[in-house]
Parts: structure tokens; C-alpha cells; sequence
């Protein structure tokens, strides 16, 4: 994303014609892109969560993940 984004701050100057019309297409995807790991990943999160719940596990798994808070470790995925 930031390479699109120094490419097109770039192009301003340069003026190239067919830059200025793939670049704006490139940053829709990938901003689409990240949106949609994002969405999966939440998903993924609550999936796991529940299943935690759902099957008591959650006095086993904070054992195994003692140096971290048990469900906000897990699920401190960033895509920024």
C-alpha cells in the first residue's frame, strides 16, 4: 500500500497518463484486499473464541499462554 501510495505522490509531477489511470484501480484493490483479510481474520477470531467457550477450555489455555492476557493475545492479529 505505501508503495502504491509513494508511486501515485510520484506521478503528480511526472503526469504519466497510464499510471494515473492503473494506480487508482491498484490502491481500490488492495484497500479491498485488506478489508476482506480483515473480515476473515474477525471471523476466525470469534470462531476460535467460541470454540474455546463452547468446549471449556479456557483455564487450559490460559495455562498454556501464561505471559499473555488468554483470549487478547490470541487475537491481536494487525493488518494495518
Amino acid at each position: 500500500m505505501k508503495k502504491v501510495a509513494k508511486l501515485e505522490a510520484e506521478n503528480i509531477n511526472l503526469g504519466d497518463k497510464f499510471l494515473e489511470g492503473r494506480l487508482p484501480d491498484i490502491h481500490e484493490h488492495v484497500d479491498a484486499s485488506r478489508n476482506e483479510a480483515s473480515a476473515l481474520l474477525n471471523g476466525y477470531r470469534q470462531i476460535h473464541a467460541d470454540f474455546i467457550i463452547d468446549n471449556s477450555l479456557m483455564k487450559w489455555y490460559r495455562k498454556t499462554h501464561k505471559k499473555h492476557n488468554a483470549m487478547r493475545h490470541c487475537f491481536s492479529y494487525d493488518l494495518s
